[in-house]
């Protein structure tokens, strides 16, 4: 089976969970900006959570299916549409063969993922099909698809879908236009002056024109002490805030480098990572910051959700 790309988006590209293991050679995991939705629509598709599938923006995609297929589409709002008559994400739906998929408006969000029963075939390389633009390795040597190119999918198991079914609300990231993103104390909060430490969760921070799948930039007024200027390179992940000298804060993002000299004042929950995510430049958003412990039992929380999804789609999908 295959999928035709019949129009381009601004930033299509096949993701799947990332390229864990090589930091030490300078790759980051990349893979999804919002893991969370992308792990759904997988699951909601029959496919392992971290099979490949399509992640883009708005403007978003044209496709054309080969032959019928369940797909699930999760994440930002797009209003997708087959062949013009819209359609709901969040749950699997059948596409039958010469059906055209499209998206009218973005109603919220910044990424959408489009998994396919079987999932998306792509070049794995250091275990991961995942692109980044950044790194030329892989089928397309990191760029985005292209007009007229085809997506080969994996033979799927599922091309029925047993009454109507969705991902519920309690497993949906808890997305809005201004939210307050959960965080832990980083290793270099106390580069902060002591004002600076408050201001992390009493004010409002806006992200700006500067963000991609590296890093968003936020509009801030953080004070770095003296001392701090003098920090060396240390290891940095997805959701680490880094605070340079201009008090505007960053935020690495799913294609992060491994390594950064800003002191790192805190870490973005793994469960709160698609909240920013799914955020437009110009959007506000604030911190709260909470226990590691807590932190732990919202992920463990989040997949025991994931398994319970996975074992309710078997009775669906036929």
């Amino acid at each position: 089976m295959s999928i035709k790309i019949l129009k381009t988006g601004i930033l299509d590209t096949v993701q799947d969970c990332g390229r864990f293991g090589h930091r030490r050679l300078g790759f980051g995991p990349g893979g999804p900006m919002d893991p969370t939705a992308f792990m759904i629509a997988n699951t909601l598709a029959g496919n392992d959570a971290c099979a490949a599938a399509l992640e883009f923006s708005f403007p978003s995609p044209v496709l054309e299916f080969s032959r019928d297929t369940v797909i699930s589409i999760c994440g930002a709002n797009f209003q997708p549409s087959i062949n013009g008559i819209e359609i709901d994400g969040w749950g699997p739906r059948i596409i039958r063969k010469g059906d055209r998929l499209s998206f009218k408006k973005n109603i919220f969000g910044r990424f959408a993922y489009l998994a396919v029963s079987g999932g998306i075939i792509s070049e794995t390389i250091l275990g991961s099909a995942s692109t980044n633009p950044k790194v030329p390795i892989g089928d397309r040597c990191g760029r985005a698809l292209m007009k007229g190119e085809t997506l080969e999918v994996g033979r799927g198991s599922s091309t029925h879908v047993s009454g109507k079914f969705a991902a519920g609300y309690s497993i949906r990231p808890k997305y809005s236009e201004a939210p307050t993103i959960r965080v832990t104390p980083g290793p270099e909060i106390e580069s902060l002056d002591t004002n600076s430490i408050e201001k992390l969760e009493e004010m409002d921070f806006t992200v700006t024109n500067s963000s991609d799948r590296m890093g968003y930039r936020l509009s801030g007024n953080l004070t770095r002490l003296p001392e701090s200027s003098s920090m060396l390179s240390s290891p940095v992940t997805f959701g680490t805030i880094q605070a340079p000298a201009d008090g505007n804060p960053i935020v690495l993002m799913a294609d992060h480098q491994t390594t950064g000299g800003y002191p790192r004042i805190a870490q973005i929950l793994v469960t709160d990572i698609p909240l920013l995510a799914q955020l437009q430049p110009g959007r506000r958003l604030g911190f709260k910051f909470v226990t590691s412990d807590h932190a732990a039992e919202l992920l463990t929380e989040r997949n025991r959700d994931l398994r319970m999804l996975a074992l309710a789609s078997r009775n669906v999908l036929k």
